[in-house]
């Protein structure tokens, strides 16, 4: 692995392009996670919570969904819009989300489409504007976002659900993602202008190569084991979205916890998640490949979550032993979605990649979190938690199956690119 230049070496510019590409993840997750923290309380006025677990299903499906168009347009159009338009339509939904009366909460699935747009056009964006030797980092680095947003998202909610009522929760996200889609248009918009020449210089590392590029999409996808990698990917997604959903829910139930002392009590989890992002980034340089690690993340997940379904009345392990299975999910994320697409940058497929990956994972989340609801409630939450335990177990398999093929893929294209 090249060494990597961190984010406090670059130019002014491009750290204040990665704080704002930071600033709109972390808004993104303040608009994503409220809704598992509102959900005891929506149960509580009245809804159905099969029902909501549906629409949790329905979001993520709708975002995976999303993945396909957003990785393939982050690749055509230019991000930035993609991006505040993301924003924007996200914003939107939470308010009408929160206010919108009883039978009209699908459009939780329409701000999955929204928030489909956010995360592919910035690799994208990043790709284009960082040096070679800063992106991997700079990924890496702008994974504490999901930490940042998810405890600013449950530290919000426990706060609101206290206070005022779950209708709140969404109005505050809409304020959080409608302000900062003001944020970033207007200041991406001065960067582009006033560095236009020093992203037209870069522009023909991650785009130029694309049309020359002798191998179709498929082709890339087959060769380098993108598909073992996605099997993967979705062994994460029922991890760090569909269980996640469902942790204010499991508190509530299993431990009998009110639903704002839930919501406060999960704010343990994106503490957690900032030192997973540290320990990530140890352990690449450890393991000196992302699937390695990957796969010993995944496997100290499975063992948190075996020794997990034998904890039946004490919270505070139960809770460390989660943060420990979202730590090492989160980390996963980081590595296959995140970081692995930057080799593909000189092929003009960054974000057509994220998204092919993104959109795995998701699906994945879709199904798992729908089928949590029902395992739950069929059998209780032990038999589910193991459940989750035989997942981390597959993903292991996976990611230490394609190590090979991949990085071989890698080393034949690196030189083929240059030509």
């Amino acid at each position: 692995m090249r060494a990597e230049t961190g984010v406090r070496a670059l130019p002014a510019h491009l750290r204040h392009l990665f704080f704002l590409c930071f600033l709109v993840y972390s808004a993104a997750y303040v608009g994503r996670y409220n809704y598992s923290s509102a959900i005891p309380a929506m149960a509580e006025a009245g809804f159905d919570r099969q029902v909501l677990g549906v629409y949790g299903t329905g979001f993520l499906f709708c975002y995976g969904a999303g993945q396909l168009l957003s990785g393939f347009l982050g690749d055509k159009v230019p991000a930035r819009r993609l991006i505040a338009a993301g924003l924007v339509g996200s914003g939107l939904a939470n308010l009408l989300m929160g206010f919108l009366p009883p039978g009209w909460q699908w459009i939780w699935c329409v701000n999955g489409l929204f928030q489909s747009m956010l995360w592919s056009p910035i690799t994208r964006l990043l790709a284009d504007w960082l040096p070679e030797n800063a992106r991997k980092g700079a990924m890496i680095q702008l994974s504490y976002s999901f930490a940042v947003g998810a405890l600013a998202a449950y530290g919000l909610s426990a706060l609101l659900l206290r206070i005022a009522s779950w209708q709140w929760v969404f109005a505050s996200a809409a304020i959080c993602l409608l302000a900062c889609g003001a944020v970033w248009t207007v200041w991406v918009g001065r960067i582009e202008r006033r560095h236009a020449g020093e992203r037209a210089a870069r522009l023909p590392v991650s785009e130029g190569r694309a049309e020359a590029a002798p191998l179709s999409l498929w082709q890339i996808v087959a060769m380098s084991g993108l598909l073992v990698v996605g099997l993967a990917l979705m062994s994460d997604g029922l991890l760090k979205d569909g269980v996640s959903m469902w942790i204010p829910t499991y508190l509530t139930e299993q431990f009998g916890l009110a639903a704002s002392d839930a919501a406060l009590a999960t704010t343990v989890m994106p503490l957690l998640n900032m030192l997973g992002v540290f320990l990530t980034d140890r352990l690449v340089r450890v393991f000196r490949d992302e699937l390695r690690a990957s796969c010993a993340m995944f496997a100290v997940a499975m063992a948190a979550l075996a020794a997990l379904a034998l904890v039946r009345e004490s919270v505070a392990p139960a809770l460390l032993l989660l943060g420990i299975a979202m730590m090492c999910a989160l980390g996963i994320n980081t590595l296959l979605v995140s970081v692995l697409p930057m080799y593909f940058v000189p092929l003009g497929r960054t974000s057509t990649i994220t998204g092919l990956l993104n959109t795995c994972m998701h699906f994945a989340s879709s199904v798992s979190s729908y089928a949590i609801a029902a395992m739950s409630a069929a059998w209780g939450w032990p038999p589910t938690v193991l459940g989750w335990a035989g997942m981390s177990l597959i993903g292991a398999v996976c990611t230490l199956a394609v190590r090979g093929r991949f990085y071989g893929f890698v080393r034949r294209l690196e030189p083929e690119t240059k030509k």
